[in-house]
């Protein structure tokens, strides 16, 4: 998780919150047994593609 916040650090507060908040999502889902781990690593390569198409929502305007 710290390696992912480290990629966002200098990002708006919104993208770090979002970043933090979708990857504990992934992670939760995966310890839980409801992720296996290749759709963990197809999710979380997808994470910022989400991003930049809705980056207007992660942006301090």
């Amino acid at each position: 998780m710290s390696r992912r916040r480290a990629e966002v650090v200098d990002f708006a507060p919104r993208w770090v919150e979002f970043v933090c908040l979708a990857f504990g999502y992934l992670l939760g889902l995966y310890q839980e047994g409801l992720c296996t781990e290749s759709r963990f690593s197809l999710l979380e390569a997808q994470l910022p593609g989400f991003m930049w198409l809705h980056a207007e929502r992660f942006t301090d305007a």
